[in-house]
Protein backbone atom coordinates (compact mmCIF):
# COMPACT_ATOMS: atom_id res chain seq x y z
CA UNK A 1 0.00 0.00 0.00
CA UNK A 2 1.50 3.48 -0.91
CA UNK A 3 1.15 6.16 1.54
CA UNK A 4 1.11 9.97 -0.07
CA UNK A 5 3.29 12.29 2.39
CA UNK A 6 1.60 15.92 1.12
CA UNK A 7 3.58 18.96 1.82
CA UNK A 8 0.97 22.21 1.29
CA UNK A 9 2.54 24.24 -1.25
CA UNK A 10 2.33 28.35 -0.83
CA UNK A 11 2.56 30.80 -3.63
CA UNK A 12 1.66 33.45 -2.12
CA UNK A 13 3.64 36.79 -2.31
CA UNK A 14 3.45 37.46 1.45
CA UNK A 15 4.98 33.69 1.63
CA UNK A 16 7.99 34.07 -1.05
CA UNK A 17 9.32 30.72 -1.62
CA UNK A 18 8.61 28.96 1.37
CA UNK A 19 6.91 26.30 1.83
CA UNK A 20 4.10 25.39 4.58
CA UNK A 21 4.08 22.29 6.45
CA UNK A 22 1.49 20.73 8.48
CA UNK A 23 1.25 17.33 7.41
CA UNK A 24 2.73 14.44 9.65
CA UNK A 25 5.77 12.49 7.57
CA UNK A 26 7.43 9.26 8.09
CA UNK A 27 11.60 8.76 9.12
CA UNK A 28 12.31 7.86 5.93
CA UNK A 29 11.18 11.47 4.35
CA UNK A 30 13.72 14.16 3.83
CA UNK A 31 11.11 16.45 5.62
CA UNK A 32 10.38 14.01 9.11
CA UNK A 33 9.42 16.15 11.96
CA UNK A 34 12.08 18.07 14.22
CA UNK A 35 12.88 20.37 16.95
CA UNK A 36 15.17 22.80 14.74
CA UNK A 37 17.39 24.63 16.74
CA UNK A 38 16.57 22.21 19.98
CA UNK A 39 18.49 20.12 22.05
CA UNK A 40 18.21 16.73 23.89
CA UNK A 41 15.22 16.91 26.95
CA UNK A 42 15.90 15.38 30.17
CA UNK A 43 14.94 11.76 29.65
CA UNK A 44 11.25 11.70 30.53
CA UNK A 45 10.92 15.49 30.87
CA UNK A 46 7.75 15.09 28.97
CA UNK A 47 5.87 12.81 30.41
CA UNK A 48 2.82 13.09 28.66
CA UNK A 49 4.12 13.10 24.63
CA UNK A 50 3.24 10.43 23.46
CA UNK A 51 4.57 9.17 19.65
CA UNK A 52 2.10 8.44 17.23
CA UNK A 53 2.91 5.69 15.01
CA UNK A 54 1.65 4.24 11.70
CA UNK A 55 2.86 0.64 11.10
CA UNK A 56 5.69 0.99 13.87
CA UNK A 57 7.25 4.16 12.51
CA UNK A 58 6.59 7.75 14.19
CA UNK A 59 4.75 10.45 12.38
CA UNK A 60 3.23 12.81 14.61
CA UNK A 61 3.33 14.00 18.37
CA UNK A 62 0.64 13.91 20.61
CA UNK A 63 -0.11 14.50 24.12
CA UNK A 64 -1.71 12.54 27.20
CA UNK A 65 -4.80 14.65 28.47
CA UNK A 66 -6.46 11.93 30.19
CA UNK A 67 -5.71 7.92 30.95
CA UNK A 68 -7.72 7.00 27.58
CA UNK A 69 -7.01 10.19 25.50
CA UNK A 70 -4.63 11.95 23.44
CA UNK A 71 -4.48 14.95 22.33
CA UNK A 72 -2.96 16.38 18.51
CA UNK A 73 -4.14 17.63 15.10
CA UNK A 74 -6.54 17.07 13.10
CA UNK A 75 -4.17 16.73 10.13
CA UNK A 76 -2.83 13.58 11.84
CA UNK A 77 -6.06 11.77 12.03
CA UNK A 78 -5.20 10.63 8.51
CA UNK A 79 -4.86 6.81 8.61
CA UNK A 80 -6.93 3.86 9.50
CA UNK A 81 -7.33 3.62 13.32
CA UNK A 82 -6.42 -0.14 12.93
CA UNK A 83 -3.07 0.91 11.75
CA UNK A 84 -2.03 3.38 14.20
CA UNK A 85 -0.78 3.22 18.24
CA UNK A 86 0.21 5.84 20.70
CA UNK A 87 3.23 4.93 22.39
CA UNK A 88 3.69 6.73 25.83
CA UNK A 89 6.95 6.93 28.08
CA UNK A 90 9.90 7.05 25.71
CA UNK A 91 12.73 9.21 25.37
CA UNK A 92 14.14 7.49 22.57
CA UNK A 93 11.85 7.53 19.66
CA UNK A 94 13.23 4.18 18.15
CA UNK A 95 13.09 2.23 21.91
CA UNK A 96 10.72 0.75 23.67
CA UNK A 97 12.18 0.63 26.95
CA UNK A 98 9.68 1.93 29.88
CA UNK A 99 7.21 2.17 27.28
CA UNK A 100 3.77 1.17 26.71
CA UNK A 101 2.06 1.32 23.26
CA UNK A 102 -2.02 0.97 23.00
CA UNK A 103 -3.92 0.48 19.82
CA UNK A 104 -6.41 3.08 18.73
CA UNK A 105 -10.22 2.59 18.99
CA UNK A 106 -11.51 5.93 17.60
CA UNK A 107 -10.34 9.23 16.41
CA UNK A 108 -12.32 12.76 16.07
CA UNK A 109 -11.23 15.92 14.53
CA UNK A 110 -12.88 18.79 14.62
CA UNK A 111 -16.04 18.89 12.65
CA UNK A 112 -15.25 22.41 11.26
CA UNK A 113 -11.60 21.14 10.03
CA UNK A 114 -11.27 21.54 6.48
CA UNK A 115 -8.23 19.53 5.75
CA UNK A 116 -5.32 20.83 4.39
CA UNK A 117 -3.82 23.55 6.26
CA UNK A 118 -6.22 25.77 7.90
CA UNK A 119 -8.32 26.30 11.36
CA UNK A 120 -9.95 24.12 13.34
CA UNK A 121 -6.65 21.93 13.07
CA UNK A 122 -7.00 19.63 16.50
CA UNK A 123 -8.66 16.01 17.39
CA UNK A 124 -8.78 14.17 19.92
CA UNK A 125 -7.68 10.06 19.90
CA UNK A 126 -9.73 7.54 22.18
CA UNK A 127 -7.24 4.44 22.87
CA UNK A 128 -8.24 1.08 23.12
CA UNK A 129 -6.70 0.77 26.91
CA UNK A 130 -6.22 3.45 29.18
CA UNK A 131 -2.61 4.20 29.87
CA UNK A 132 -1.36 3.10 33.39
CA UNK A 133 0.25 6.11 34.86
CA UNK A 134 3.64 6.17 36.62
CA UNK A 135 6.77 8.68 37.02
CA UNK A 136 7.15 8.26 33.02
CA UNK A 137 3.42 8.29 32.02
CA UNK A 138 1.15 11.39 33.45
CA UNK A 139 -1.32 13.54 31.50
CA UNK A 140 -0.60 16.92 30.62
CA UNK A 141 -3.38 19.50 32.58
CA UNK A 142 -5.50 21.92 29.67
CA UNK A 143 -5.58 25.70 29.84
CA UNK A 144 -8.49 27.51 30.93
CA UNK A 145 -10.91 28.66 28.12
CA UNK A 146 -10.00 31.58 26.31
CA UNK A 147 -6.80 32.77 27.96
CA UNK A 148 -4.41 34.12 25.78
CA UNK A 149 -0.65 33.71 26.35
CA UNK A 150 2.21 35.53 26.31
CA UNK A 151 5.95 35.50 27.51
CA UNK A 152 7.78 31.87 26.74
CA UNK A 153 6.94 28.35 26.32
CA UNK A 154 8.36 24.88 25.77
CA UNK A 155 8.28 22.76 22.38
CA UNK A 156 8.92 18.99 22.82
CA UNK A 157 9.10 16.79 19.70
CA UNK A 158 11.76 14.16 18.10
CA UNK A 159 14.02 15.66 15.52
CA UNK A 160 16.62 16.90 13.53
CA UNK A 161 18.47 20.48 14.27
CA UNK A 162 18.88 20.55 10.60
CA UNK A 163 18.02 24.23 8.68
CA UNK A 164 17.81 22.68 5.65
CA UNK A 165 15.78 19.83 3.75
CA UNK A 166 18.01 17.48 4.51
CA UNK A 167 16.93 16.08 8.02
CA UNK A 168 19.82 15.01 10.43
CA UNK A 169 17.56 12.99 12.72
CA UNK A 170 18.22 12.73 16.58
CA UNK A 171 16.32 9.61 18.11
CA UNK A 172 16.40 11.40 21.32
CA UNK A 173 13.06 13.68 22.71
CA UNK A 174 13.91 17.29 21.69
CA UNK A 175 13.27 20.51 23.18
CA UNK A 176 13.57 23.89 22.86
CA UNK A 177 12.02 27.33 25.01
CA UNK A 178 10.23 29.73 22.00
CA UNK A 179 8.96 33.30 22.77
CA UNK A 180 5.64 33.54 22.17
CA UNK A 181 4.67 36.48 19.72
CA UNK A 182 1.29 38.03 20.10
CA UNK A 183 -1.28 37.64 17.42
CA UNK A 184 -1.57 40.66 15.53
CA UNK A 185 2.55 40.73 15.18
CA UNK A 186 2.35 37.14 13.76
CA UNK A 187 -0.59 38.16 11.47
CA UNK A 188 1.79 40.95 10.35
CA UNK A 189 4.51 38.78 9.68
CA UNK A 190 2.44 36.65 7.77
CA UNK A 191 1.42 39.06 5.27
CA UNK A 192 -1.57 40.84 7.10
CA UNK A 193 -5.24 39.63 7.36
CA UNK A 194 -6.36 37.09 4.80
CA UNK A 195 -2.89 36.39 3.43
CA UNK A 196 -2.48 33.53 5.09
CA UNK A 197 -4.29 30.49 6.39
CA UNK A 198 -3.69 32.05 10.54
CA UNK A 199 -6.59 32.86 12.48
CA UNK A 200 -7.46 33.97 16.07
CA UNK A 201 -7.49 30.54 17.82
CA UNK A 202 -3.93 29.92 16.46
CA UNK A 203 -1.10 30.77 18.53
CA UNK A 204 2.18 31.56 17.16
CA UNK A 205 6.21 31.36 18.33
CA UNK A 206 9.22 32.60 17.36
CA UNK A 207 12.01 33.54 17.31
CA UNK A 208 11.48 35.65 13.88
CA UNK A 209 15.92 35.68 13.92
CA UNK A 210 15.39 32.24 12.81
CA UNK A 211 17.16 29.02 13.49
CA UNK A 212 14.80 27.85 15.73
CA UNK A 213 11.49 26.22 14.92
CA UNK A 214 8.95 23.13 14.95
CA UNK A 215 8.75 21.04 11.53
CA UNK A 216 6.44 18.76 9.95
CA UNK A 217 6.23 15.68 11.97
CA UNK A 218 6.34 17.67 15.10
CA UNK A 219 2.60 17.86 13.86
CA UNK A 220 0.33 17.22 17.02
CA UNK A 221 2.89 17.61 19.46
CA UNK A 222 2.67 20.01 22.57
CA UNK A 223 3.91 23.35 23.29
CA UNK A 224 3.42 23.49 27.26
CA UNK A 225 3.80 26.74 29.68
CA UNK A 226 3.86 26.40 33.30
CA UNK A 227 0.69 28.26 35.23
CA UNK A 228 0.41 28.67 38.92
CA UNK A 229 2.88 25.86 39.51
CA UNK A 230 0.95 23.45 36.73
CA UNK A 231 2.32 22.26 33.35
CA UNK A 232 -0.18 23.51 30.99
CA UNK A 233 -0.26 22.31 27.08
CA UNK A 234 -1.37 25.52 25.58
CA UNK A 235 -0.72 25.19 21.56
CA UNK A 236 -0.64 21.84 19.25
CA UNK A 237 1.75 21.63 16.68
CA UNK A 238 0.50 22.97 13.14
CA UNK A 239 1.66 24.54 10.62
CA UNK A 240 4.96 26.79 9.90
CA UNK A 241 7.54 27.09 6.87
CA UNK A 242 9.86 24.57 5.00
CA UNK A 243 12.93 25.08 5.09
CA UNK A 244 12.61 24.77 8.81
CA UNK A 245 14.09 27.87 10.76
CA UNK A 246 13.73 30.39 8.40
CA UNK A 247 14.43 33.97 9.00
CA UNK A 248 11.22 35.99 9.76
CA UNK A 249 8.45 32.73 9.52
CA UNK A 250 7.12 31.49 12.87
CA UNK A 251 5.92 28.48 13.80
CA UNK A 252 1.75 28.75 13.91
CA UNK A 253 0.26 25.93 16.85
CA UNK A 254 -3.43 25.56 17.71
CA UNK A 255 -4.49 27.63 20.56
CA UNK A 256 -5.76 24.83 22.90
CA UNK A 257 -7.56 27.33 24.98
CA UNK A 258 -9.95 28.32 22.26
CA UNK A 259 -11.10 24.65 22.08
CA UNK A 260 -10.81 23.50 25.98
CA UNK A 261 -14.98 23.50 26.24
CA UNK A 262 -15.13 21.20 22.72
CA UNK A 263 -12.15 19.04 24.29
CA UNK A 264 -13.73 18.65 27.52
CA UNK A 265 -17.07 17.17 26.37
CA UNK A 266 -15.50 14.72 24.41
CA UNK A 267 -13.58 12.73 27.11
Amino acid sequence: MKIAIILATVLATAFGTKLQYGFPSFQYSPFTGRVVGGKEAPAHAAPYIVSLQFLGSHFCGGSIIADKYVLTAAHCLAYPSLLVSAVAGLHNVGGTSGSQSRSVSKQTQHSKYGGDVGPYDIGIITLSKAFDFNDKIQPVALPASGVIHSGSATLYGWGSTSTTSTASMPKLLQTVTKPIIEYSACEAHLGGPGASPLADTNICTGPLSGGISACSGDSGGPLVQENGGKLEIIGVVSWGYIPCGSVDAPSVYTRVSAYTDWIKERI
